[in-house]
């Protein structure tokens, strides 16, 4: 009795993606990915900002040594909120966001930091869903949250509590 493997072609190796601190070096990429994902990507200006902040984390993910994705958060007494998360279009749906808000929820403490939250666009409903299927809820409706020259756009308030 034998046994049917694959062609070599069908089998896909799925390496783990590798989460780890961003650093300067990194903010060329970082923003490859922001200027391909949104209409109105944060500048180079606006990253260092915001990284430099002290209460500020910024956080890549690494597929095959190439940074795939980022995510930037600051951490307050009772929360932490996502100020940014992207995932290069070439890498979505294999679990690299997932992980990535995994790993920002092994920070949350029932007694301590016990939620995170974060802003959606109301025209982003495949970030909305994704949020809802990590366990987060939307809690409040933020008007004009997104007050550009070109665009006013409400936002919604996503919330996960330990």
């Amino acid at each position: 009795m034998g046994v049917n493997l694959p062609d070599m072609e069908e089998l896909i190796v799925v390496k783990p993606v590798h989460i780890r601190w961003m650093i300067r070096k990194d903010f060329d990429r970082v923003l490859e990915i922001e200027k391909e994902l949104f209409q109105f990507p944060w500048s180079e200006d606006d990253l260092d900002k915001v990284v430099t902040k002290r209460n500020c984390i910024g956080k890549v993910a690494e597929l095959n040594d190439k940074i795939v994705a980022f995510i930037i958060y600051e951490t307050y007494t009772k929360l932490i909120h996502i100020a940014n998360l992207g995932v290069g279009k070439a890498y979505q749906r294999r679990g690299i966001a997932k992980a990535m808000i995994d790993d920002v929820k092994v920070k949350l403490s029932p007694t301590r930091r016990n939620k995170i939250e974060v802003n959606v666009r109301e025209s982003n409903l495949g970030g909305q869903l994704f949020l809802r299927d990590q366990g987060f809820r939307a809690v409040k409706i933020m008007r004009d949250y997104y007050e550009n020259k070109d665009v006013d756009e409400d936002s919604y308030l996503f919330r996960y509590k330990v």
